[in-house]
């Protein structure tokens, strides 16, 4: 008896024991999370998400940047599928935060620490009351991405060092782009595309567009004119347009192209998706101007009845430390700068980029994002841009007799989109 009492004790510890070891049920399980955005990009983190909780779903709906703020406002303020977290890109990510369409991180439930993200990031996240509302997984400081058998060539050397030297003022720019057009007859262009001078002088104003109600022309507005003409004027562009196919075409092995400004994303999404072949034949070189271009906050729908389950995936995508190295770290997105202080220090001695023919870019990029001024950025820039870029082509096409010219015709422009602000 003694012994059949023993046995079903000793089945049953173990039906217990076994019960004990099963994982439990994920808290997320059989919840939805609803996500909106204007890029795929979110899809391989909300894979990984979801692989840290089974059982979770997530509906991830996609929408044309030029559409997304046209078809996201409305759900907002209906409520109706409304999304749990949405995604802001830097053309209009201060509309988002400034209106407080996205939550407020700073208080509870969240109480975001920010401390680890750098200074600009946490920047173009947080409103005019000091209250956080995005946040990045990345940071996008620029690069003066430059071809370096054209620079072998022509200037001598492809050592990014001496060519940031060659690159020190817009007019050391101009005398390279002169020289190149000497040295090759004509062959070879400084760059493709005028818009591609525009961001390194947006992120060097003393304003933004607008601030506290008063629209700002900054005077390195002006400057920015001047040498867009100089360089269509001696011929030193291609005259492609920015994202056509000439444009691509530049940046290819036996491209004519010596230099494109371009952000961390354009190293990885840009240059080696669309010119696989060069790899190993560019370089990064810094330039008369520190900058940035782009990139996606993430914030929380203030209205969310998920808002615990959001805050865990924002925090995932853009604070988790094993994220953000995953991220940095994959080969496909190998030249994303992530936006953690700790993460970027941890790679930046050891990861290179072979695209870059071995070239040190997070170490590159590092040294570029501190000089950013992430308080420029405004709800009125996706416009405001538009405006300028504009009338800056009118000027080179002759249709505006001077840079003078080109200030009026944005302020008008302006006046007429925005009569409600100082001017």
């Amino acid at each position: 008896m003694f012994k059949k009492i023993s046995v079903v004790l000793v089945a049953a510890s173990a039906l217990l024991l076994g019960a004990c070891a099963q994982k439990p049920a994920d808290i997320y399980t059989g919840q939805t999370l609803k996500v909106w955005s204007f890029t795929n990009e979110l899809q391989e983190f909300i894979d990984r998400f979801k692989a840290a909780h089974p059982g979770l779903k997530v509906e991830y709906t996609i929408v044309p940047n030029e559409q997304y703020l046209a078809k996201l406002k409305p759900v907002l303020r209906s409520g109706v599928d409304a999304p749990d977290v949405f995604t802001g890109e830097a053309g209009f990510v201060k509309d988002l935060v400034d209106n407080h369409l996205w939550a407020n991180l700073s208080k509870a439930p969240f109480n975001v620490d920010t401390s680890d993200v750098f200074p600009y990031v946490a920047q173009v996240g947080t409103d005019a009351e000091g209250n956080v509302r995005g946040l990045s997984y990345q940071a996008t400081p620029g690069a003066y991405f430059f071809k370096r058998d054209i620079a072998k060539k022509y200037l001598g050397t492809d050592d990014p060092a001496a060519i940031s030297k060659m690159l020190a003022t817009w007019d050391d720019v101009v005398k390279v782009g002169e020289k190149l057009k000497k040295e090759s007859n004509g062959k070879v262009f400084l760059i493709s595309s005028i818009a591609d001078l525009f961001n390194p002088f947006y992120a060097n104003r003393q304003h933004g567009w607008v601030e506290n109600g008063q629209f700002y022309y900054d005077d390195v507005l002006n400057k920015a004119a001047e040498i867009a003409k100089k360089i269509r004027t001696e011929g030193l562009d291609a005259k492609a347009g920015q994202w056509s196919p000439p444009w691509f075409n530049g940046m290819k092995k036996n491209g004519n192209v010596f230099l494109y400004m371009l952000p961390t994303w354009g190293l990885t999404y840009v240059l080696e998706k669309n010119a696989p072949d060069a790899s190993g034949d560019w370089g990064a070189a810094s330039g008369p101007a520190s900058y940035f271009w782009g990139g996606t906050w993430l914030g929380i729908n203030p209205k969310s009845t998920q808002k615990q389950l959001a805050w865990e995936f924002v925090k995932f995508v853009t604070l988790n430390h094993d994220t953000l190295t995953w991220w940095a770290t994959k080969s496909e997105h190998a030249g994303d700068f992530v936006s953690s202080i700790s993460v970027v220090n941890s790679l930046k001695d050891t990861l290179t980029s072979p695209y870059l023919d071995g070239q040190k870019h997070y170490a590159y990029f590092d040294d570029q994002v501190g000089k950013i001024n992430g308080n420029l950025i405004t709800p009125y820039d996706q416009q405001g841009n538009a405006f300028y870029q504009n009338a800056v082509n009118d000027y080179l096409d002759g249709k505006l007799p001077n840079v003078q010219a080109v200030k009026e015709r944005v302020i008008s422009d302006f006046k007429n989109a925005f009569p409600d602000l100082k001017y």
